[in-house]
């Protein structure tokens, strides 16, 4: 990403994707989480903005918010609102809770917990809450992006249809 400005864009549409892990951040994950998560993505939304391209998608998470006292929703916040200050044409955010996707590079003992509980509490749960599948929310977000109507358009976890994982054990597949 530091050599983004190389990059070949058009007018179409552009789907920036960034993988995180623990590691990534070097001696200061924070620091590379917030790269990562924040200017990396700011910086390509900027770069789209430039090359004419109508839309932006982003996926966020359940309670983003840039005055959190939690790191990863302050960090996810700060990005929503500046992605907002830079006036997209079509600014597209969707924000799932507990994801449930396919197989992992590395164990997440903690996300392991979290699906786990997921699973005996799902039915106890808001729907806001309750773990949706990475199938959906990709699904979902490129729907929105293709529609690429004016203006930000928020997707709230329990808002993502066909988002709620019946088995949050589950790793692939349809929910």
């Amino acid at each position: 990403m530091n050599n983004c400005r190389r990059m070949p864009l058009g007018g179409g549409r552009t789907w920036p994707c960034a993988r995180w892990g623990p590691r990534s951040g070097g001696r200061d994950p924070g620091l590379g989480f917030y790269r990562v998560d924040h200017d990396y993505v700011l910086a390509a939304a900027r770069l789209i903005q430039q090359a004419g391209t109508p839309v932006f998608g982003l996926v966020s998470s359940l309670g983003a918010n840039p005055a959190s006292r939690v790191f990863y929703l302050r960090v996810k916040g700060e990005t929503e609102r500046d992605l907002d200050a830079l006036t997209l044409p079509s600014l597209v955010i969707i924000r799932p809770s507990l994801l449930v996707g396919g197989p992992r590079a590395r164990a997440r003992p903690v996300e392991a917990l979290g699906l786990f509980a997921a699973k005996w509490l799902s039915a106890l749960l808001p729907r806001q809450y309750r773990a949706v599948t990475t199938r959906a929310v990709a699904l979902n977000l490129f729907q929105a992006c293709r529609e690429a109507r004016p203006g930000l358009h928020l997707i709230e976890s329990g808002d993502i249809p066909g988002g709620v994982a019946v088995n949050p054990m589950q790793t692939s597949g349809t929910p």
